[in-house]
């Protein structure tokens, strides 16, 4: 069968009986699963303008110079992800058109996530202050009895207001961790109220309403380097900050992993970017059901490494989609992973 015939097929089928499948298939991985830690986060898939479903959104140039434009507009789809960080496994995904904001789909990932791995698996949640919303973070701790790590905003009250208690709070909870050969340092805040969208959904806002007790953990030195108050990053957690400021700050950075293994994994080793050329009433679709089959290769590969270390620990061909695929041209025969799924065609 060549490409083009796969082609036809696979953009025909629908998409909901394809994340079924996927959903279906997480189920099964449970056990596969290795800490507690998910990081929450999203991705943009360029295509043209002209791409049918696809959304307009601006990002923050790299390298930006004051003679040049400060924001770049792209078109494409948003591709969100629920990352557990130890088995690299994607627990949870949705695709939208760009121009969706991530606060919208804080708590519809996270609750996919328990559906498909169960509520025991997930203890904590890290993502980046796109996804920061109040009413949320509170139904995540106090309804769902998850745990969390998200930077503050910049002027946000709760974070002017944990960087005013330095003098405070710095001699009795101040924090050390080693990042690199560097050494960072912060201190921790229990109980501020001043994040008054922390409340149940629905909670008036006037002058008299406090958030619930939130608590924050300051950075006030990264990598040996002191940083300017106003550029002092904030991050606002569920967990007790005065007792372990450092365990928090370090347990933040594993959301690197989402960038560094998961999204580079898929665009370099799994081919998310390339989009199928296609034309017709299916783009659209084809689109989807791209993107959907490489997460879930991804994922299977990921399941699959989990599963052979458990067998045999000392075997080795890579810890990682990219070297694992080097390893295994570099031998001969070719290697077929089949899965069998039950597809719906539109």
């Amino acid at each position: 069968m060549d490409s083009f015939t796969i082609l036809d097929n696979i953009e025909r089928h629908c998409k909901n009986s394809v994340m079924n499948a996927f959903n279906g298939s997480i189920r099964s991985l449970r056990r596969l699963l290795r800490s507690g830690t998910y990081a929450l986060d999203s991705t943009i898939i360029a295509t043209k303008p002209n791409f049918p479903g696809c959304g307009k959104t601006k990002r923050k140039k790299e390298g930006h110079h004051n003679d040049l434009p400060e924001y770049e507009y792209i078109h494409g789809f948003k591709l969100f992800v629920l990352y557990e960080v130890k088995s690299r496994i994607i627990v949870a995904m949705n695709i939208v058109p760009a121009n969706e904001s991530d606060h919208n789909y804080f708590l519809p990932m996270i609750k996919q996530g328990i559906h498909n791995c169960g509520k025991e698996k997930i203890k904590l949640v890290i993502a980046d202050r796109g996804f920061l919303n109040g009413n949320h973070l509170w139904e995540l701790k106090y309804k769902l009895g998850i745990n969390f790590i998200i930077p503050a905003k910049a002027g946000m009250t709760i974070r002017d207001d944990a960087i005013a208690l330095r003098k405070a709070y710095e001699k009795q909870t101040k924090a050390e961790w080693k990042y690199g050969k560097g050494t960072c340092c912060g201190y921790g805040v229990n109980g501020l109220t001043s994040y008054l969208e922390y409340n149940p959904k629905g909670t008036k806002n006037n002058r008299r309403t406090n958030g619930c007790p939130i608590n924050a953990v300051v950075v006030t030195t990264w990598r040996g380097q002191e940083i300017a108050s106003d550029k002092q990053k904030v991050l606002l957690t569920s967990l007790p900050a005065e007792e372990d400021a450092a365990g928090i700050a370090k347990g933040y950075r594993l959301r690197s992993y989402i960038e560094n293994c998961g999204f580079r994994e898929l665009k370099q080793a799994a081919f998310l970017k390339r989009l199928p050329k296609r034309k017709g009433e299916n783009t659209e679709n084809a689109a989807y059901i791209h993107i959907m089959l490489c997460v879930f290769a991804h994922t299977l590969f990921y399941a699959f490494l989990g599963w052979r270390k458990k067998q045999a620990p000392k075997q080795s061909d890579g810890d990682c989609l990219r070297s694992w695929r080097r390893q295994e041209s570099l031998k001969e025969g070719n290697k077929i992973l089949i899965v069998s799924v039950s597809l719906q065609v539109i």
